[in-house]
């Protein structure tokens, strides 16, 4: 039977808006979920912020990329990150 281990990191935005990025390992195959990821406001700060969570993001997941993205809903603190 295989172990599946699951990781959830938040990203805080300091405003409206997060995101979730899930992380899946399961017989030494993993991939990753990034459910929403943008700013409410979308401020010069906004986007700096953006940058370092999409930066970080990459860094995590590596050569492996992410297996999904999800949007939650329309909305710019959900979707603008994307971008």
């Amino acid at each position: 039977m295989a172990t599946l281990k699951v990781s959830t990191r938040m990203y805080r935005v300091n405003e409206l808006g997060d995101c979730f990025l899930l992380r899946f390992e399961a017989n030494n195959k993993k991939s990753s979920v990034l459910i929403d990821c943008g700013s409410f406001r979308n401020s010069k700060e906004s986007i700096a912020r953006m940058k370092e969570i999409a930066a970080n993001i990459s860094e995590t997941v590596g050569k492996d990329g992410l297996s999904a993205v999800v949007g939650t809903h329309q909305h710019n603190d959900h979707l603008s990150g994307f971008t």
